[in-house]
């Protein structure tokens, strides 16, 4: 159970986080609503992976893990998602109600296929000595539907930097090249939750 320490506390430091968030007076812009609604899909995520590794852990073939995994990866799709969306409603200038609805529409349309590919897709546990991982084409989709989001962040980035103050682009560029680095880091140790 070492490994659920980070995620207990994670869910401890985003449920501050909400609280505080809820508590305050705040404008009600698109900014605000995506933030909470990303801070409720991330809190969703951390209790799907606490509840995942306890399973796991006590009982790791049940099909209740394999189910759990593949929620686990459709949270971390709709997260990228959400925060690339995000990202690029702040980034491109405001344009009309029919471009934004296209956008949406094609955000919504990819992400509901790559939800589908993830269960539709297998799915293996490795399980020896207290490591374990799941791998197989659902995670390989997952990594497929996360690289796109990335892939698209940078094309916002490269083409917007000189919209945008570079301050502002700091915290986007750091998740980026902190995501690339966890696929990598997967790819030489799966075992290792990142």
């Amino acid at each position: 159970m070492v490994n659920m320490y980070f995620q207990i506390a994670s869910f401890f430091y985003m449920l501050m986080v909400l609280i505080v968030f809820l508590s305050k007076n705040k404008v009600k812009n698109f900014e605000t609503e995506i933030f909470l609604f990303l801070s409720l899909v991330n809190m969703v995520g951390i209790v799907v992976d606490i509840v995942l590794i306890f399973f796991g852990y006590y009982d790791p073939y049940n099909n209740t893990v394999y189910l759990l995994n593949k929620v686990y990866l459709s949270y971390i799709v709709c997260w990228v998602s959400l925060f690339s969306l995000y990202i690029l409603k702040v980034t491109v200038p405001k344009t009309n109600k029919e471009y934004n609805k296209i956008i949406n529409r094609i955000y919504l349309i990819f992400t509901i296929v790559s939800i589908i590919c993830i269960f539709l897709l297998p799915l293996n546990l490795y399980n020896d000595n207290n490591v374990m991982y799941s791998y197989g084409s659902s995670i390989t989709a997952t990594i497929v539907s996360s690289a796109v989001h990335v892939i698209l962040l940078i094309i916002i980035v490269v083409v917007n930097r000189k919209k945008i103050p570079y301050k502002k682009y700091i915290p986007i560029l750091v998740l980026m090249f902190l995501c690339i680095l966890a696929f990598i880091v997967r790819r030489i140790n799966p075992g290792l939750l990142l």
